[in-house]
């Protein structure tokens, strides 16, 4: 994603203004916050699943992700895109929502690719 820290603060005091009680403001935010990211040549989903979908960083460079994290990621992968997957990464992803330990590097690799094929729609 390529929008700088202003941007990403005015898009945040948008987005902040969707509950608002008034309809008219809640739709003009709607339509500030749509035209924002779109002049900087992003999409909402690459502003949005990047948080969803990698997981957390590490606490250091050698300590990888969680199993806690890893459950996560499949987790959305299921919920925004389990009636797109193949039969194949639908029962993969299935078993990495029940998966105890962490993924092998094998598997870690698979769930990203999978998110990563999905991020734009």
């Amino acid at each position: 994603m390529s929008l700088d820290p202003s941007t990403l603060q005015r898009l945040i005091r948008l987005l902040g203004m969707l509950g608002s009680a008034h309809d008219g403001e809640v739709a003009n935010a709607g339509r500030l916050a749509d035209r924002l990211i779109r002049q900087h040549g992003v999409t909402w989903a690459q502003v949005v699943l990047p948080v969803l979908v990698k997981p957390a960083p590490p606490v250091d460079d050698d300590e990888p992700a969680t199993a806690d994290q890893w459950r996560e990621v499949a987790r959305t992968i299921l919920d925004r895109w389990g009636d797109m997957l193949r039969e194949r990464e639908l029962h993969f992803v299935e078993q990495m929502t029940e998966w105890r330990g962490r993924p092998t590097e094998k598997q870690q690799a698979w769930l990203l690719n999978i998110a990563a094929r999905f991020k734009g729609r």
